[in-house]
C-alpha cells in the first residue's frame, strides 16, 4: 500500500520523502502545491485517536493536510469516489487519491457510517427563490423538515438520499466537490486536543531531546517535541524553521539525519542535529553544552546557516 501510494503520488509529480521506515506519525511527506502528511494503515479501524491528534498536530506545525490512506474499515472496502473521516482526519483509499490528482474530485463523503455531500447553500437559496418557494414549501415538498432546509441553506451539507432528492426536484446540480483544499478545511485539528497531546510528549521525552527542546524555548524558539523523523520542530519566524533530531541512538542517527536533511529540503527550512555523538555527516552537529552557550535566536541561527 506505502509503495502504490508513492507511485501515485511520484506520477502526478510530487517531491516525495518515504519516512515509513522510522517511529513516525506519518509515513509520507508529499508536496507539489500543496503540502501531505500521509499516514498509511490497511484497515483504517486500527487508528487511534491519539495517532489521529498527533498526525494533525504536527501537519498544523507546517500547514500541511493530514491526509490517511486505506484499504478496508472493518471487512469492508472502501469505495472509490468517497471520502471518510475517522478522529477528523480525511481517509480514502488511493484509487481515490488517485482521481483527486487527476482533477476527478469526490462529491461524497463518509462521517460516522452516513453517507454526505457538500452542496453550495447560495446556489440553493436562488433556485427556491427562482420557484417562488418558502423553506417550509420546500420543505413539505421533499418530505423533511423547515429545520432541516434551513442547516442546508446555511451549512451546505446534507446526506447522500436528500441531496440527490433536491437536485431531482430543483432539475438542478448544487453539489461541490471535495478538492484538497475543502478536505483539510474539514479536518482542522483540535487546539486543545493538540496541546495535551505535546504535553504527552514532554514526560515521555529522552534526556537530550528534554535538554534540547528546553534550551530551544529558553533562546526564545516557539519549539515543539513530535513523533516524526524530526524530534523537535522549532521558529521563531515563517523564514527560519527547523527541523531538530536530538538523539544519541549510533544505529539510527545517521539515517534520520539523511531523511530530515530529504525533509526540510522538500518543506523548506534549516535541520541541525543535536548529539554527543560525532557524525560524519553536511549538517550541523552542535553538542548539548554548546547549545547551551547560545544566547538567542539570532546567534542559533547564524550557527546553522
Amino acid at each position: 500500500l506505502i509503495e502504490h501510494t508513492i507511485n501515485v503520488l511520484r506520477n502526478s509529480r510530487f517531491q516525495i520523502s518515504d519516512c515509513s521506515k522510522t517511529r513516525s506519525c506519518f509515513d509520507i511527506i508529499a508536496k507539489r502545491e500543496i503540502l501531505l502528511f500521509i499516514k498509511i494503515i490497511s484497515n483504517i479501524e486500527g487508528l487511534t485517536r491519539s495517532a489521529s491528534i498527533e498526525l494533525r498536530r504536527v501537519a498544523g506545525l507546517v500547514s500541511a493536510l493530514p491526509l490517511t490512506i486505506s484499504d478496508h474499515k472493518k471487512s469492508r472496502k472502501l469505495s472509490t469516489g468517497v471520502v471518510y473521516s475517522r478522529y477528523s482526519l480525511p481517509v480514502m483509499n488511493v484509487e481515490t487519491l488517485k482521481k483527486i490528482l487527476s482533477d476527478e474530485l469526490p462529491l461524497i463523503y463518509s462521517i460516522r457510517g452516513n453517507y454526505c455531500m457538500n452542496i453550495d447553500p447560495e446556489l440553493l437559496i436562488a433556485l427556491r427563490r427562482k420557484l417562488g418557494m418558502t423553506q417550509e414549501e420546500l420543505a413539505s415538498r421533499l418530505g423533511i423538515s423547515k429545520q432541516s432546509i434551513y442547516r442546508y441553506e446555511h451549512y451546505g451539507r446534507m446526506s447522500l438520499g436528500i441531496a440527490r432528492r433536491m437536485m431531482d426536484f430543483l432539475d438542478d446540480d448544487i453539489a461541490i466537490a471535495n478538492d484538497f483544499y475543502m478536505i483539510k478545511s474539514q479536518s482542522e485539528s483540535n487546539q486543545t486536543d493538540s496541546y495535551y497531546r505535546h504535553m504527552e510528549h514532554m514526560y515521555s521525552l529522552s534526556s537530550i531531546k528534554r535538554i534540547a527542546l528546553n534550551e530551544l524555548i529558553k533562546i526564545g524558539f516557539s519549539a515543539q517535541s513530535t513523533n516524526a523523523p524530526f524530534d523537535i520542530h522549532a521558529i521563531e519566524k515563517e523564514e527560519d524553521r527547523i527541523f531538530i533530531v536530538a538523539s544519541n541512538d549510533g544505529r539510527r542517527l545517521r539515517s534520520r539525519i539523511d531523511l530530515v536533511k530529504e525533509i526540510s529540503d522538500i518543506i523548506g527550512g534549516y535541520r541541525i542535529c543535536i548529539s554527543d555523538r560525532n557524525e560524519d555527516t553536511d549538517i550541523t552537529i552542535m553538542k548539548p553544552r554548546e547549545l547551551r552557550e547560545i544566547s538567542d535566536t539570532k546567534e542559533f541561527i547564524e550557527l546553522i546557516s
